[in-house]
């Protein structure tokens, strides 16, 4: 494709999956703050992103893309203001150790820590409205949960790693634990149930 620049309309909110494949000579592209989600390998094999240096890398208000190789024992604390996790964001990130999520997140979308090997505790911040069944599956390691969504009607919002997980914290900003969310952890060796449960 010979397409060289773009300018992306301030208002809009979300980028599809593959949006600019191919638009390999794409080298300039003006992204507006009301982007709050990113589809899977929107910007891949551009040269707006091969440019881009090696990390994290934001597309409006969203964390799309950790680029290039991790390195081990990784931690890694999310800008404030981002509200959603791409698809696949961090997959096969096994360096990753720690992640810090913001407040201001909403969702964490399929896979997006897909294979991070060495990600032992997650902190789920408590505006989270969505969180992919698959956001977490291969996370061997992971068996430590803390979940602060307030209101949440997840039924299986760790599905791949339930049955490793073992200290399961609900903080007290939860007010309603979802049905059906302790089902088949079966390594289950502790749970802290939050002052405001209802």
């Amino acid at each position: 494709s010979g397409l060289r620049s773009i300018v992306i309309p301030s208002g809009v909110k979300e980028i599809g999956g593959e949006a600019f494949v191919g638009c390999s000579a794409l080298e300039e592209i003006s992204i507006p703050e009301s982007v709050v989600s990113v589809g899977e390998a929107a910007f891949d094999s551009t040269l707006w992103y091969d440019s881009l240096p090696n990390g994290v890398v934001y597309v409006g208000k969203t964390l799309y893309k950790y680029k290039g190789e991790m390195l081990t024992d990784t931690s890694i604390v999310v800008k404030d203001g981002v509200v959603s996790v791409s698809s696949y964001a961090f997959r096969d990130c096994l360096g990753l150790r720690s992640i810090d999520l913001p407040e201001s997140l909403t969702s964490i979308n399929i896979g997006a820590f897909e294979n991070c090997l060495s990600l032992s505790s997650i902190v789920i911040p408590k505006d989270i409205i969505e969180v992919n069944s698959r956001a977490f599956v291969g996370c061997a390691a992971l068996d430590t949960m803390v979940w602060n969504a307030k209101y949440s009607n997840h039924a299986l919002p760790v599905d791949g790693v339930r049955s490793q997980i073992r200290y399961l914290i609900f903080g007290d900003d939860v007010v309603n634990v979802p049905a059906y969310f302790c089902t088949n952890m079966s390594a289950l060796k502790s749970v802290r149930i939050g002052l405001n449960v209802k």
